[in-house]
């Protein structure tokens, strides 16, 4: 009985951590710069938007400084739109990557109007390619 009280034990604590490594999106971070170049130049747009969704998610939790790498990383992607797109979205892309640029050197130290920020910028690049 007592075996049946510790393996249990065991099972109740490693197995809740092990489960939650498992299922976690891999960290920004960890993406491999090879792949994270392939999404960047493949799906400009969807690699855009999910960086501004992460930080988004940053400055929600007050995260201001962190919220600068995936806005940079946005810009790239919007870098990557603009040299695949010829037409307005295009321009629209330009403007929109150098204002998150602009916006990274001070959003730390005035984050006051971080997240209408980047909403605009969520919703500015869903209609470049109808929302997908």
């Amino acid at each position: 009985m007592r075996r049946i009280v510790v393996l249990l034990a065991c099972f109740t604590t490693i197995l809740p951590a092990a489960f939650a490594q498992a299922i976690a999106p891999a960290a920004p971070a960890e993406i491999p710069p090879a792949q994270l170049d392939t999404t960047l130049n493949a799906m400009p747009l969807l690699a855009a938007r999910q960086n501004l969704l992460l930080a988004r998610t940053l400055v929600l939790e007050g995260q201001y400084q962190e919220a600068i790498r995936p806005l940079l990383t946005a810009a790239q992607a919007l870098a990557a739109f603009e040299r695949q797109e010829t037409g307005p979205h295009g321009q629209d892309a330009e403007y929109t990557r150098q204002r998150i640029v602009e916006y990274t050197r001070v959003v730390a130290g005035d984050p006051s109007d971080a997240l209408s920020r980047i909403d605009n910028w969520i919703d500015r690049i869903s209609h470049w390619d109808g929302g997908k």
